[in-house]
């Protein structure tokens, strides 16, 4: 009994990994399309912090480099904020 409910999980998942594909990215001629448009992998980060996410999932820099570099973007951020304010804060005094 154990054997045929194994029997049965193996072909649920190989059914579920391999014939099924959203209708979305299957082609008529039987071959499945990636998920992903074209046109949205080729769209260009138009921050700094898009760019670093783009390199640490490609795997030019580490977890370590991305959070380093992603801390010294916020404090460069929170000293610009307060020089602005003039203020430690970075908040205005909306007074009473």
């Amino acid at each position: 009994m154990f054997a045929l409910f194994l029997l049965g999980m193996a072909l649920l998942i190989f059914w579920l990994a391999v014939l099924w594909t959203p209708e979305s990215v299957r082609d008529p001629t039987g071959i499945t399309k990636p998920d992903v448009p074209a046109a949205a992998v080729a769209v260009e980060p138009a921050s700094l912090e898009g760019i670093l996410v783009r390199q640490l999932t490609a795997g030019a820099i580490s977890r370590r480099r991305y959070l380093h570099a992603m801390a010294q973007l916020a404090a460069s951020d929170a000293e610009r904020r307060a020089d602005r304010s003039g203020r430690c804060g970075g908040t205005r005094d909306l007074g009473p």
